[in-house]
């Protein structure tokens, strides 16, 4: 389920791939098959990541464990990617929704993880890998991290209603800039102030704006029919939809 912390991790995702950054990732989420949520999953995805943007890797999996018929069990897994994290420099790796997980499994999970952070590179001084650990605030998991740093989005509620207006200022100029007709300043303001109130720190609350098309418009005039004063409409699917009311 798409919540604040799901699009972030996935806005990092996109950035830290724009820098050309090892970037190892993991959705977790309570909708899909016991199978699919569970350690082997993990570390089999993050095996998989790892190979792909180190081609010479392959033939170590393949010697290694390919070849001699190993299992591929959660600490097989666990053990390769340790071994291949020895051989490659700053590595992060993310993983979304532990807290959608049973207890036990998180506390093992998150365990493994934190030792990857501990590797040290055969071609550097030091660990240099990163882990970041997104979940919902829930005390099974704040006592297996314990001590470790953190950031709670309810504690910058200020921060993200400023990040959250800012974008949607430049997503609502851009609409504006693409519109037939002239817009009021003051009706793409408030739209702004409403866009950020019922946001209510969410996010993801802007997607559908970034799909809006030039067939967008407000509560005004002929075009398009049966406007009400107060909403905003685009069309899609052959039909006018309200996507906000300002009332």
């Amino acid at each position: 389920m798409l919540i604040g912390k799901t699009v972030l991790c996935a806005n990092l995702i996109h950035f830290l791939k724009q820098d050309q950054t090892t970037i190892l990732y993991y959705f977790c989420n309570n909708y899909r098959s016991s199978e699919t949520n569970s350690a082997v999953a993990v570390f089999s995805a993050y095996c998989c990541q790892l190979i792909q943007t180190h081609e010479p890797l392959c033939s170590y999996i393949y010697d290694e464990y390919i070849c001699k018929g190993l299992s591929p069990s959660s600490s097989i897994l666990s053990q390769a990617l340790h071994t291949m994290l020895s051989s490659v420099e700053n590595v992060r790796i993310i993983i979304d929704g532990v807290d959608e997980w049973d207890h036990g499994t998180v506390k093992r999970l998150l365990t493994d993880l934190m030792r990857l952070t501990t590797i040290s590179s055969s071609l550097g001084a030091g660990p240099s890998h990163k882990l970041l650990i997104s979940s919902r605030d829930e005390l099974h998991i704040n006592h297996v991290l314990l001590k470790k740093p953190f950031l709670s989005l309810s504690d910058e509620g200020i921060a993200i209603s400023t990040a959250i207006r800012t974008y949607a200022h430049a997503t609502i100029s851009d609409i504006r800039d693409r519109l037939s007709d002239n817009v009021d300043a003051s009706v793409m303001s408030a739209l702004e102030d409403k866009l950020v109130e019922k946001s209510n720190g969410m996010l993801w609350s802007f997607i559908p704006l970034l799909n809006l098309n030039p067939h967008f418009g407000f509560g005004h005039g002929s075009q398009p029919p049966l406007l009400h004063p107060g909403r905003c409409y685009c069309w899609s699917d052959e039909k006018w939809l309200t996507v906000l009311s300002m009332g």
